[in-house]
């Protein structure tokens, strides 16, 4: 007789009867912001979005999960097409070429494809946030590459 491996994951949350958590699993639900981690993780198994993680100190290449983390599109067509979808527009192009004109909006979606363009070619990317922030900290094994994109006014 062997001990045989249990097939299924049982996944033990243990949590105070006065935390939210506690109120949420009472009812057979999960916290909102369990739904949304979900929901984000799905879109990046899709490759519709990629996650960046922050350093945790500058200078260092150790990476804090705990931290906030930075949120992009893949692509400036996925990010017109479910923002015109989830806004109600019926029109995508036209949707797109409003969403063009906002320069606030154009700088956040550069970032995103620059963000994609650096995550092909460096498999460990980060970002730093303090009171100044750095936008993408390319993590190789024996140099330090740092990027900071220009702010809106100057694109």
């Amino acid at each position: 007789m062997g001990w045989a491996l249990p097939t299924e994951t049982v996944r033990v949350h243990v949590c105070h009867e006065s935390s939210i958590e506690h109120k949420y699993l009472m009812v057979g639900q999960s916290p909102p912001y369990l739904a949304v981690e979900d929901y984000v993780r799905t879109l990046e198994a899709l490759f519709v979005l990629s996650l960046l993680h922050q350093v945790r100190y500058l200078g260092g290449s150790e990476i804090s999960f705990r931290k906030r983390k930075k949120i992009y599109f893949t692509d400036p067509f996925q990010y017109h097409c479910l923002c015109a979808w989830s806004s109600g527009y019926g029109n995508y192009f036209d949707f797109a070429d409003k969403t063009v004109t906002d320069p606030l909006r154009v700088s956040r979606l550069l970032e995103g494809v620059v963000a994609a363009h650096l995550m092909r070619y460096f498999p460990k990317l980060a970002f730093w946030r303090n009171r100044t922030e750095i936008d993408f900290i390319c993590l190789v094994p024996v140099h330090l590459f740092l990027a900071v994109l220009p702010e809106q006014e100057s694109i």
